[in-house]
């Protein structure tokens, strides 16, 4: 299985930007590498409040220039291979037409994850069942953990129906910096993931934070509503349920 990698986001205790990533509710302070000493942790909410709730400090689609710089300038990305390699494999396994190109275009995504050639099996987690129940799990994951922050997340849940699941579900942070939450740092347990790839904090009670509420109305939101201003250019044009 293919992992959350860990050039999406810094891993707690490295050096990020010139200085220590760690979050934990007991580390006040940091090394920076910039100043060469410790210095107060602002990844921290026990000294920044509005420190990171999560615990998740994006390193994906940052250059650490942009610090010394004080400015950032990304490529807009519009289209990558990557997506266009997973598209094609979902379409092939919703229409029932699982063969070998369907696992090679998987196996390309995972291979340059891991920085091995198509061919080097051994060194990355290849994908070779063809049951395609099995396969659609898979994909559904890859394609969580490939485009992680690229915008695509909601798209894809609407277009699986699996937005009134993931959508209905709230927000999990680290738990507050008190002394009883210490021992429980950073999360109390392993979160059960269920068939179609989503978490289940539940089972955790009050030992969780919930940093935020959603709500997704499955009766008309996986549609939009039709502008006003079309209908009125087009009156033929009717409103979709619910709007």
């Amino acid at each position: 299985m293919r992992t959350f990698t860990i050039d999406s986001a810094v891993e707690f205790g490295t050096q990020w930007l010139g200085y220590g990533y760690q979050p934990h509710p007991g580390s006040l302070t940091v090394f920076s590498s910039k100043d060469n000493k410790q210095v107060s942790n602002l990844d921290n909410r026990a000294v920044a409040a509005f420190a990171s709730f999560t615990g998740f400090l994006w390193k994906k689609g940052v250059d650490q220039t942009w610090a010394d710089k004080q400015s950032e300038d990304a490529d807009a990305i519009v289209l990558r291979y990557a997506e266009v390699l997973l598209t094609y494999a979902e379409a092939k396994i919703e229409l029932g037409e699982v063969d070998a190109s369907v696992l090679n275009a998987l196996n390309q995504v995972r291979a340059r994850s891991y920085g091995v050639a198509l061919g080097q099996t051994s060194a990355y987690p290849a994908v070779t069942i063809t049951n395609v129940a099995q396969l659609r799990s898979i994909l559904r994951r890859e394609r969580r953990v490939e485009f992680a922050k690229e915008g695509l997340r909601y798209m894809d849940l609407i277009r699986w129906k699996l937005a009134e699941k993931a959508l209905t579900k709230p927000v999990i942070g680290l738990p507050d910096p008190t002394a009883q939450n210490r021992a429980k740092w950073p999360f109390p347990g392993v979160t059960p993931i269920d068939d179609d790839g989503l978490a289940d904090y539940s089972v955790f009670g009050t030992d969780v934070k919930v940093v935020a509420q959603r709500s997704f109305d499955k009766a008309k939101q996986y549609l939009w509503p039709v502008p006003a201003l079309e209908r009125r250019v087009n009156p033929k044009l009717t409103q979709n349920p619910g709007y």
